[in-house]
């Protein structure tokens, strides 16, 4: 995504359609427009009026250490990883109690453990943790 943006700094639109040509299980405009704003988020990318940018942040994503930059990015921008982070280097958590430690640290009442998931999903991708025997730890 990020090298698509920098190549041809399209708009929300031009997004929604490439999407699907290299992501086929993204397929709504809902989804694709979440999947970008997660970018926008992260401070890899910025809406210039309509045209979307890849940043400095982002571009640096590309072409030097993209997980590490990223995982930075994450601990700066997504609420409540760092501190999860700095809690499994005490213990590792089971997806109920990495849910639990989300919903107290942010003081939300979560109804599902989406919100969970998709930070615990973020922080494998980056290789900042991994689950093993259903807990997850610090890689």
């Amino acid at each position: 995504m990020l090298r698509y943006v920098a190549q041809t700094e399209p708009n929300l639109d031009q997004m929604i359609e490439w999407m699907p040509t290299v992501f086929p299980k993204a397929k709504s405009a809902k989804t694709i427009t979440g999947y970008t704003r997660v970018l926008k988020t992260l401070g890899l990318i910025a809406f210039d009026g309509e045209t979307i940018k890849i940043t400095e942040t982002g571009s640096d994503a590309l072409t030097k250490k993209p997980k590490t930059i990223i995982l930075n990015q994450l601990r700066t921008c997504v609420a409540g990883i760092g501190q999860y982070l700095d809690a499994l280097q005490e213990k590792t958590m089971t997806l109920k109690q990495s849910h639990e430690f989300f919903k107290n640290e942010l003081s939300v009442d979560w109804q599902t453990d989406y919100q969970t998931k998709m930070r615990l999903l973020w922080l494998e991708n980056v290789d900042a943790i991994m689950k093993q025997d259903g807990e997850y730890r610090l890689t």
